[in-house]
């Protein structure tokens, strides 16, 4: 299970001893004050991705480099410091896997809720949440988004104001079964 540094909430190692060092800033302490799960900020979670993609570009360097190492050294003392220096950077980078996999699932947890539009007998009406209208170039607003509208004009899912409404307000048409 990981565990995650109280102070800068870097990944822990786990282990079998109840004390844990935080290899990022230092930090000594037992294994009740550490976090079982990473913070929830509320920063934003596509900033968050960024810096878990440079943190894992950095880990995966890192490794090539203790890797590399490990196959120069021939002393055996040496591959024993490199063979444990590669096996902690393989724990943090699967540290750093994990952490942005829940950073992806919390962006997708975010944008998957998508406001679903019902399309009946071939005609959307147009959302009574959506406060903003749209003028067909006259006096009279739109009251569907797809049919035959109260301004005079046919409209289809594929005309460019209708695609950006959709996009603006996160919302897809779907056909009633």
């Amino acid at each position: 299970m990981t565990e995650f540094c109280p102070r800068c909430t870097w990944p822990l190692e786990p282990g079998p001893d109840v004390d844990r060092l935080c290899d990022a800033c230092g930090w000594f302490g037992d294994q009740s004050e550490t976090l079982l799960a990473p913070p929830q900020s509320a920063a934003n979670p596509f900033l968050s991705a960024v810096h878990g993609l440079a943190w894992f570009r950095e880990l995966c360097r890192c490794e090539l480099l203790a890797e590399q190492l490990c196959a120069q050294t021939s002393d055996p003392a040496d591959q024993t410091k490199a063979v444990a220096q590669l096996n902690r950077i393989h724990a943090e980078r699967r540290h750093a896997a994990h952490a942005l996999v829940e950073c992806f699932r919390t962006i997708w947890s975010g944008t998957a809720s998508r406001q679903q539009l019902r399309r009946i007998n071939g005609v959307v009406p147009w959302p009574t949440n959506w406060t903003d209208r749209h003028y067909n170039g006259g006096r009279e607003p739109c009251d569907l988004l797809v049919g035959p509208c109260s301004c005079g004009a046919w409209h289809t899912e594929q005309e460019d104001w209708v695609r950006a409404m959709l996009f603006r307000h996160n919302a897809e048409i779907i056909d009633e079964p």
